[in-house]
């Protein structure tokens, strides 16, 4: 069922709201079968939407937030403080279920040339809960990743300075440079991406494919911490082709020690 129409739109409209409830069972089906499926060892992440993106995809609308933001900045507060504490409170069930390797949370605060929200509101209201979250998730132990696409340089710091582990996918055509990200950054988090997913997945050849699988491993392979994908998904316009190429680059070249 598709969502038409968001449930805030105005601080009555949250007092009447009720969180959905953590222990619901179907919220972890999926995630148990997984587990239960997974005869091949591969690793078990599992997922969550970030403060920002819930706040704007599901319980406002992005104008509703903006005008907000300036008519009750408390409420802006309070509905992050409430999702952070669901958010935290459904981790907890989710390590119940045993065997999760990563926590993965999806948090877009870039368009392809520019930030979607200015960077003194995004430290102000949200980037302060994404890190409360990314505190909580990592008491467990275990690695949290950040998929955060566009041109986020305004706030890349700040991204950084929350603790995330890894940040995906380091969004080429958004002009997210992995030279940079890798060496301004080297040793506090590992970049996830950078193979451009609009051009030369889609209408690149196989071996346009290969060189800058090439690139990417040449340039944040070394010393380790560096996940190699696209610089975002693998959707239906890329041919099977260059998803192969991709692939098989990768595991030719992109074990220790490199041979490039």
């Amino acid at each position: 069922m598709a969502q038409v129409d968001m449930p805030i739109g105005s601080r009555s409209d949250w007092a009447r709201y009720k969180m959905p409830k953590v222990n619901e069972p179907y919220r972890f089906a999926m995630i148990s079968d997984a587990v239960k499926a997974n005869e091949y060892d591969l690793a078990i992440v599992a997922g969550f939407l970030g403060p920002f993106t819930m706040m704007y995809w599901y319980l406002m609308s992005l104008e509703t937030l903006s005008l907000t933001i300036y008519d009750d900045p408390d409420l802006i507060h309070e509905m992050c403080e409430a999702y952070v504490q669901w958010v935290l409170e459904s981790s907890e069930k989710i390590w119940q279920v045993g065997k999760i390797d990563a926590f993965h949370i999806s948090d877009d605060w870039g368009a392809s040339d520019r930030l979607l929200m200015s960077p003194k509101h995004l430290r102000q209201f949200f980037i302060k809960p994404f890190a409360a979250i990314v505190s909580g998730l990592k008491r467990k132990g275990v690695p949290v990743i950040m998929h955060n696409d566009g041109r986020i340089w305004d706030v890349l710091d700040d991204l950084v300075d929350t603790g995330i582990n890894a940040y995906h996918p380091v969004e080429k055509a958004a002009g997210m440079d992995l030279e940079i990200v890798k060496n301004r950054f080297k040793g506090r988090i590992c970049p996830i991406g950078n193979i451009n997913n609009k051009t030369t997945m889609i209408t690149g050849t196989s071996d346009d494919v290969r060189a800058e699988v090439l690139e990417c491993l040449k340039i944040a392979a070394p010393g380790g911490g560096y996940i190699l994908s696209s610089d975002h998904s693998l959707h239906d316009d890329i041919h099977l082709e260059n998803v192969y190429a991709m692939i098989e680059t990768a595991k030719k070249y992109g074990s220790y020690p490199f041979k490039f």
